[in-house]
Order: C-alpha cells, then sequence, then structure tokens
C-alpha cells in the first residue's frame, strides 16, 4: 500500500474473505493513485500488529496512530522513520519506495522476506496489489531481480 492509503487506513476497511478467511485491506477509489478500490491481503503477523494496535487504542477508528491514539498526521517520510524507529531499524534512503520495491521483486521471484521458496506470484498481481493502473509500470518500475535468480533462469 502507498503511505497516504495507509496513513487513513481505518480498523472498518479491513475485511475477511468468507470462503478463504483471509484478511484484506480495502483502499478506497478515493484514495488510491488510479481512483480504482483495490484489496491487499494481510499476511497473519500485518494482523498481529493491527489486532494490536485496536488493543492498545480500543477508541481510534485508525489503525495507525500517533502514541496518543489520534490520527497521525505527518509525512511520509516521517511516518517511515518513526516506524523504522519503533521497530529499531536503521533508515536509510527513500524507505517507503524500497518497501515497495522488496516486496515486488520477493514476490515476483518466490521468496519470502527470510528468503524462503514459495510459489511466485504473477506480474499482474503484483500489478494489482501495488495499484498500478497498467502492468508496464510494474514490469518497468518494480520487477527488478537479483543477479543470483537470473543466474538460476540459465
Amino acid at each position: 500500500m502507498r503511505i497516504k492509503e495507509i496513513l487513513t487506513l481505518c480498523f472498518i476497511d479491513i475485511v475477511t474473505d468468507p470462503n478463504t478467511g483471509i484478511q484484506f485491506a480495502c483502499v478506497k477509489k478515493e484514495l488510491s493513485k488510479n481512483k480504482k478500490e483495490r484489496f491487499v491481503p494481510l499476511s497473519k503477523l500485518a494482523m498481529e500488529q493491527v489486532n494490536s494496535q485496536r488493543l492498545e487504542f480500543p477508541n481510534s477508528s485508525f489503525v495507525f496512530t500517533d502514541s496518543k491514539g489520534n490520527y497521525y498526521k505527518t509525512t511520509p517520510k516521517t511516518a517511515m522513520n518513526n516506524a523504522f524507529k519503533k521497530a529499531n531499524l536503521k533508515s536509510t534512503g527513500d524507505l517507503f519506495h524500497i518497501l515497495r520495491h522488496t516486496f515486488a521483486s520477493l514476490k515476483l521471484q518466490g521468496l519470502t522476506i527470510d528468503g524462503q521458496k514459495v510459489q511466485p506470484k504473477s506480474i499482474e498481481v503484483i500489478s494489482h496489489v501495488l495499484g498500478h493502473s497498467n502492468i508496464n509500470i510494474t514490469m518497468k518500475v518494480y520487477a527488478k531481480f537479483s543477479k543470483q535468480s537470473l543466474l538460476q533462469i540459465l
């Protein structure tokens, strides 16, 4: 998700698919860069964080809040730097786009964040999850492969 979509995410925007039990963040078309509604699947770890936030700030509508449970009024850069600080990670560069690049590259290669092999996702699926208006944007900007993965296809 884009930073604007994350900062305005409310608990009511998280839905569960009745058939699979998979939980999704609904990105409303008004907030989406390409003005199209989309659903972004949330991992178990992401849902643990969402539920933890809900317990910590039960009166807040927003998933991401300041330390008092209020809407997080900040710039994207400040938001990411604060999130990295809270997670005890060092921040360098444009963190948010680094995370989007990492997500797309790993999913296309069929890898998890810790290097485990999983089923690769198609460029069409990645493009949809990233919220791109067409697949060429995803292919041009985000479909980066490591030298090691390219050598594996030879």
